[in-house]
């Protein structure tokens, strides 16, 4: 589940004062939907954004957030379903697997904290960490104390301060785990269980080119829960584009590129305006910027004219200049096309070989 599909829902129920219950799961063994770290939403009518097990838990979840969002105490559900014989309270969920799991309570008075501070964090762009009592060693640190923060700022802290500043200390002296990890730390000389998870920012795609082959690509990256900036120097395509419900940007110039796109922290840009002059324009402009991703439509020889046009050395942006863009799927149309190309951003990204888990199982 995307982070901003749980976001846009947060939003929503939250515009409502909808009372909520974060259920974050911690710890996992064996084979298992989500790894620690993963999150949904369950709303006081017992709707819920986000899977954590593919639809086998979350339903019994539902019952343990009624009870979590009436007492206003977190609590952990652990569900372990390892034993092939044991059909886990009727689930036959199949999922061979354990799973922990912290409930915590999001109520309007108290601003939905700390599911708050995290989501306008992701919103913004801004990579930080949540830390999470997840044990029950320390009074003053009890069972979903949050504290979130980045290397320069804390964001919020429901610790007080003395051990707010103590774990402050404890979690910026740690790498946390993409997936997310759980430490164990001494505070007030009191070992406690702390989960630590990166809140990675909701994902930004930079479109350069809106002719009709690019609509999908938006549309897909959409659906996927990224946020898409498009733009286009030619006011046929921008009109056309936004008269179809897709926002392209109409771009008078390189330079008017450059201060739009500088402030923004963009995981992908792919250039596929099918103008040569345009398209070396916008790859300048991409080079000199922290983008790591730069997809070129088209022939790898069309993309290595660009580069000697600019007179760049390839080896100098290797493993940054992805032309032709995309993995091999036998893309035919402008739909496929677009999944190939987000299959291998996802697969960059992420770390992912872009090979068959089947063949990978099978090793």
């Amino acid at each position: 589940m995307s982070s901003l599909k749980l976001i846009e829902a947060f939003d929503r129920w939250r515009e409502q004062r909808t009372d909520l219950v974060l259920a974050t799961v911690i710890d996992t063994a064996g084979s298992t939907y989500s790894k620690p770290g993963a999150r949904i939403l369950i709303s006081a009518d017992g709707d819920y954004q986000g899977l954590i097990s593919g639809g086998c838990l979350e339903g019994d979840l539902i019952t343990h957030a009624e009870r979590v969002r009436s007492t206003d105490t977190p609590e952990i559900v652990t569900y372990d379903m390892r034993d092939p014989d044991d059909d886990l309270w009727g689930l036959g969920s199949g999922c061979n697997g354990m799973f922990s799991i912290l409930l915590q309570p999001l109520r309007a008075d108290s601003d939905y904290q700390p599911f708050a501070a995290m989501a306008e964090l992701m919103k913004a762009g801004i990579r930080a960490t949540a830390a999470i009592a997840v044990s029950e060693r320390n009074a003053r640190l009890p069972v979903g104390a949050t504290l979130v923060l980045d290397a320069d700022t804390v964001y919020y802290t429901s610790a007080d301060d003395v051990v707010a500043e103590q774990l402050v200390q404890e979690c910026r002296s740690i790498d946390a785990d993409p997936v997310g990890n759980v430490q164990r730390l001494m505070i007030d000389e009191i070992e406690v269980s702390v989960l630590h998870t990166r809140l990675e920012p909701v994902p930004r795609l930079l479109v350069l080119g809106a002719g009709p082959d690019a609509l999908p690509l938006i549309t897909i990256s959409r659906a996927l829960g990224w946020y898409v900036s498009a733009f286009d120097h030619r006011p046929a395509y921008v009109t056309k584009a936004n008269s179809n419900g897709i926002e392209v940007t109409l771009l008078e110039g390189t330079e008017t590129l450059r201060e739009l796109i500088e402030p923004v922290t963009f995981s992908a840009a792919i250039i596929m305006s099918h103008h040569l002059d345009s398209d070396r324009d916008y790859l300048h402009t991409l080079i000199e910027s922290d983008i790591q991703y730069i997809g070129v439509l088209g022939p790898a020889v069309r993309t290595q004219r660009l580069l000697d046009e600019l007179n760049i050395d390839k080896k100098k942006v290797q493993g940054r200049i992805f032309g032709p863009v995309g993995l091999d799927l036998g893309a035919d149309s402008a739909d496929s096309i677009a999944l190939a190309m987000l299959s291998e951003i996802q697969a960059k990204r992420h770390g992912g070989t872009g090979k068959s888990l089947s063949q990978l199982a099978a090793k």
